[in-house]
């Protein structure tokens, strides 16, 4: 098997993106221990791949000059880029540092990287860890999917200062955690992927007697929307890691595809996935589903 002194892996784009990375990232650690993993990522994912214990360096990287510079000097030399996304100036700046092997597809870049990844017909539909496990094996070798659990997601772990913080919040929002409660999310990274807002009423209305937890950010869409007294509000109330912890304590997440599917499978939530245009093979692992009494409510309205 064939080594490396550094490994580096970018993937510019979402949180949960960075988390379907954790697969490959754990996998490449257990075949090479002694190899330094570098991350690479949006600013705003830092408070959760800082905090990823098989990673051992993590950056977020900005479009400044002031960040390409630094990162040409610290990647000089470097032993392999893989570039898990279609980024044309992450792969200028590979190239600029001279990185010896830099992989990825060629989209306009190909004079930027010395191995171009060919995509085939069949990766369209399949779970995108393994996609990229399949990707990086056909550049290198290394089989990830070799390793015992390899498929396994990750997402840090609340500190007690953490948990206390956002026990108190969830309380003082008129939350109890003793009734128990089911997560949701209501919105994605794009419209075209969300349920409509009359249906999450329409449910939360038809189960009165449960604990709703509403997860995520306030959007200018749904600003506004007067939630039942069964639900607690807490967009826009936590920190990733705090609401990594909420999901945690969940008895079950009902989201669309986004960023709260992935962290509920690292912690082996339930999950009621609601998916839109994409194949939800892409973006769910069979394990994401339950067989529960809220499915065929759902698939009613």
């Amino acid at each position: 098997m064939k080594q490396y002194n550094e490994i580096i892996i970018s993937r510019l784009m979402g949180i949960g993106d960075a988390i379907m990375l954790t697969p490959l990232l754990q996998g490449l650690k257990t075949l090479m221990p002694d190899t330094k993993l570098i991350l690479v990522t949006e600013k705003h994912t830092l408070p959760i791949t800082s905090r990823m214990p098989f990673v051992d360096e993590a950056y977020g990287f900005t479009k400044t000059l002031k960040d390409e510079i630094f990162f040409i000097k610290h990647f000089w030399r470097k032993d392999l880029a893989y570039c898990v996304d279609n980024s044309y100036r992450i792969s200028l700046i590979y190239a600029l540092a001279m990185i010896k092997e830099r992989i990825g597809f060629p989209h306009k870049r190909g004079i930027y990287l010395t191995k171009n990844l060919k995509y085939e017909p069949w990766m369209d539909k399949e779970w995108e860890p393994y996609v990229h496990a399949m990707l990086f094996k056909q550049a290198t070798g290394l089989d990830v999917t070799t390793v015992n659990n390899w498929n396994k997601f990750y997402y840090p772990e609340a500190t007690k200062a953490e948990k206390e913080n956002i026990e108190k919040i969830f309380i003082d929002s008129g939350g109890n955690f003793e009734k128990g409660y089911v997560a949701v999310s209501l919105e994605s990274d794009t419209w075209q992927k969300d349920w409509p807002i009359e249906n999450w009423l329409k449910l939360f209305s038809k189960l009165g007697d449960k604990q709703f937890v509403v997860l995520g950010v306030k959007s200018k869409r749904l600003e506004n929307i007067e939630l039942p007294s069964n639900v607690i509000d807490m967009r826009g109330k936590t920190t990733l890691i705090e609401m990594g912890y909420l999901v945690k304590r969940a008895d079950l997440l009902i989201a669309v595809c986004s960023l709260f599917v992935h962290v509920a499978y690292a912690f082996d939530i339930p999950v009621i996935g609601i998916y839109g245009p994409q194949p939800v093979r892409r973006g769910a692992s069979p394990k994401y589903f339950c067989r529960h009494s809220f499915g065929s409510l759902l698939c009613s309205m």
